[in-house]
């Protein structure tokens, strides 16, 4: 299954082993038409974008848009993090406003300042073994996940059902309604079959992303468009696949 796009991918800003440009190089070498830069949002306290940093990265990326923006579409994103199940995610509205993609997942780095949830929704999810505390778990969870996708600007999931379990077909029917799409990643498959059926059911698109942490892997796929096929998810399911057929675009703002 060949993609056109692949909108998350990880630098040096985070914990990715290279340069911006190295991802855009690697992007333009595998004839992609469209690659984002999605660091981790700023609450991610080992791995994340520090405020301070936010200008360098963002000035990078403008950078880069002018330098190559004749062979491909750079997009400035960040891969935020979901705080609590109150859905806050750490994208304040001055950064926002600044990026052309935001996607959003479960990360057990993530900080959040009431302890409370930080403790029973980040540090807990997926830790208790007992039957009654998971089966809230998961309402807490689906909970959380679609107040974020209905109260923020998200245009994807990433890696759903990695440590934070949710009844996926819910989750899916709101992605639906807002306009986000459900990532299928290529290095998480937490996921399963069943729920990939349960979320294209429910009426949600997908995207299948590298969520690449070295240039190498930047554009790569193949496991993931596997396990697509395996759902029985036809590419005009698929935002980033030639045979798309649905409404969603991503771009830059402004």
């Amino acid at each position: 299954m060949k993609i056109f796009a692949d909108l998350h991918t990880h630098t040096d800003f985070s914990h990715g082993k290279g340069t911006i440009e190295d991802n855009v190089k690697a992007a333009i070498a595998r004839d992609l038409k469209q690659v984002a830069i999605t660091d981790h949002g700023i609450s991610h306290w080992a791995y994340g974008l520090r405020r301070r940093e936010v200008d360098e990265y963002l000035g990078e990326v403008d950078r880069l848009k002018e330098k190559y923006g004749d062979k491909i579409q750079i997009l400035a994103g960040v891969e935020a993090n979901i705080l609590g199940e109150d859905g806050a995610i750490d994208v304040p509205d001055w950064l926002d406003k600044r990026l052309d993609v935001v996607l959003m997942g479960f990360h057990r780095a993530a900080r959040n300042r009431q302890l409370k949830n930080w403790m029973r929704f980040i540090i807990l999810n997926g830790q208790v073994p007992f039957k009654g505390w998971k089966e809230k778990e998961i309402e807490r969870n689906t909970r959380a996940f679609t107040k974020a996708v209905r109260n923020h600007r998200i245009d994807v999931i990433t890696h759903p059902m990695y440590i934070a379990r949710m009844h996926m077909g819910e989750v899916a029917a709101v992605c639906k309604e807002m306009g986000t799409l459900i990532e299928i990643n290529n290095k998480h498959n937490e996921i399963s079959k069943e729920e990939l059926m349960e979320a294209m059911a429910a009426g949600a698109d997908f995207i299948l992303s590298s969520d690449a942490h070295h240039p190498d892997n930047v554009g790569v796929v193949d496991t993931a468009a596997k396990r697509a096929e395996d759902a029985g998810i036809g590419q005009e399911r698929i935002f980033n696949t030639p045979g798309y057929a649905g409404s969603k675009r991503i771009g830059q703002r402004g």
